[in-house]
């Protein structure tokens, strides 16, 4: 079931997304989502003397990651990783650079709003036992979570070399609009009473925020049992882009 270790890798994965003042041109790639198995790559056009546009572009891939996501997926407690799990994100940046102080050169801020979307397949196992289910009975736990999300970001590039720049972007905020539907089926059992579990998963969302459990809907049928959440969740970015001048 959720906790907060599942709420850090979502942060991680949701945090995951050039001297402009010269008319130049710049490609990026993420640093900070590396760590999760997010990799992303970016393009900034100047379209003005202070004004740019960023595109963003990612794939994520647990089997990818950097650190071990084991921690926060441990086999036999609450949900874990199963399989291989994927997913996709993109962004558009619009960018207002100025400066503070006289370090224009070296040192120059942003502040824009931004559009993203994002999408993600989680392949997941969850154990349950209660007073109607003696034994742990193992469950595939196939997760579809996508959103839609806008916001305003800042953040500021430091000159490393004539051509290679660092992009801290900080103090992102905003607003996404996501949709969870994940689907429990009962492994290695031909027939099961999925009513046997409802209220099982129902208690796992009633310990969350009240717009998150007021929101979840639980069905059941003969072959599976269904959760569809949709929700809208406020957002904070950060992160870093290692930037190389194409011109």
């Amino acid at each position: 079931m959720l906790n907060y270790k599942h709420c850090i890798l979502l942060f991680l994965l949701l945090v995951s997304a050039t001297e402009c003042f010269s008319q130049r041109n710049s490609l990026k790639l993420g640093v900070l989502g590396a760590a999760a198995g997010d990799f992303s790559i970016a393009v900034e056009q100047i379209i003005h003397t202070t004004h740019s546009v960023n595109y963003t572009v990612g794939y994520w891939n647990n089997k990818n990651s950097l650190i071990n996501l084991d921690y926060f997926f441990p086999e036999g407690r609450d949900l874990w990783f199963c399989d291989k799990s994927t997913g996709w994100h993109g962004a558009v940046e619009m960018r207002n650079y100025f400066n503070i102080g006289t370090d224009l050169k070296k040192k120059l801020f942003y502040w824009g709003p931004y559009f993203r979307l994002w999408k993600a397949d989680l392949l997941l196992n969850d154990f349950i036992s209660n007073d109607f289910i003696t034994n742990q009975q193992l469950f595939d736990v196939d997760a579809k979570i996508k959103g839609i999300g806008f916001g305003v970001q800042f953040g500021y590039h430091v000159l490393l070399t004539n051509r290679l720049w660092l992009d801290f972007y900080f103090m992102g905020f905003g607003v996404d609009f996501a949709s969870m539907k994940a689907t429990y089926n009962a492994f290695g059992v031909d027939q099961f009473d999925y009513s046997l579990i409802e209220n099982d998963v129902k208690e796992t969302f009633s310990h969350q925020a009240k717009f998150i459990k007021s929101n979840v809907h639980i069905q059941h049928s003969s072959e599976s049992l269904l959760i569809d959440l949709p929700v809208t969740l406020p957002v904070i970015r950060a992160g870093i882009n290692i930037a190389y001048v194409l011109d």
